[in-house]
C-alpha cells in the first residue's frame, strides 16, 4: 500500500468495470469497509484514472469495451507510476485458458 497512508486508515481502490451494477456493488461493499473507492467504466477511462489518482489497488474487469482488462493491465505494468500497484482481475470467464 501507499507509504503515505497512515496506520488505521484504509487505502484507495480503483474499480474498473463496464457493468454499473458491478461498480456499485464494489463501491458500496468496499466503501462500507472503510476504503475510498473510485470507479471507471471501461479500460480507457480506468487507465486515465489510475495514472491521475494513483490508487493503492486496482480491481480490473477482463471483458470491457475500448481497452480490455488484459491490455489495461499490460499498460499499467509498463508505466513506472503504476508498475508496482497490485491489480486484481475480475471476470466471469470460466475456462482455464482465459
Amino acid at each position: 500500500m501507499n507509504s503515505e497512508i497512515k496506520e488505521g486508515v484504509k487505502g484507495k481502490i480503483l474499480a474498473v468495470d463496464d457493468s454499473s451494477q458491478s461498480r456499485n456493488v464494489l463501491k458500496s461493499y468496499l466503501g462500507d469497509e472503510g476504503y475510498t473507492v473510485i470507479t471507471a467504466e471501461d479500460g480507457e477511462e480506468g487507465l486515465a484514472v489510475a495514472l491521475d489518482q494513483l490508487p493503492d489497488v486496482i480491481l480490473l474487469d477482463v471483458i470491457m469495451p475500448k481497452v480490455d482488462g488484459y491490455e489495461a493491465c499490460q499498460r499499467l505494468k509498463a508505466d513506472e507510476r503504476t508498475r508496482f500497484t497490485p491489480v486484481l482481475m475480475i471476470t466471469s470467464l470460466e475456462k482455464v485458458e482465459d
